[in-house]
């Protein structure tokens, strides 16, 4: 059979080869330590050890508890619509009230981060 027409089989050629290995020793812990990083970033544990080695930091991905925050900045954004549809039609004052209600619940989240980091 020639070689031209045989098939292509296998995985296709990356465009960058890694071909030169590295390694270092870990105890236990410190492989358990890092796994678990690597985990939380959502990478696995050669490419978060890359990760780490050229750019010296991973940012993890967010956790529950920063999700949930995020969709109470969400929901906020609908509630300042509602209270900017309010203004226009009832005037000023009676929105300011509420804004200042919605500042401060924004504040509060805003604080958290501030102090977690």
């Amino acid at each position: 059979m020639n070689n031209q027409t045989r098939k292509s089989t296998g995985r296709p050629a990356q465009p960058i080869k890694r071909d030169k290995p590295m390694g270092f020793r870990l105890t236990a812990s410190e492989r358990f330590i890092i796994k678990q990083k690597a985990e939380r970033a959502g990478m696995s544990l050669t490419a978060y050890l890359r990760h780490m080695a050229i750019h010296g930091k991973v940012i993890d991905r967010l956790n529950e508890e920063d999700r949930e925050n995020i969709r109470q900045l969400i929901k906020m954004t609908n509630e300042i619509h509602e209270l900017v549809v309010l203004a226009d039609k009832e005037g000023m004052v009676k929105a300011i009230f509420q804004f200042e209600g919605l500042r401060y619940r924004i504040d509060n989240l805003i604080d958290q981060y501030n102090y977690d980091k």
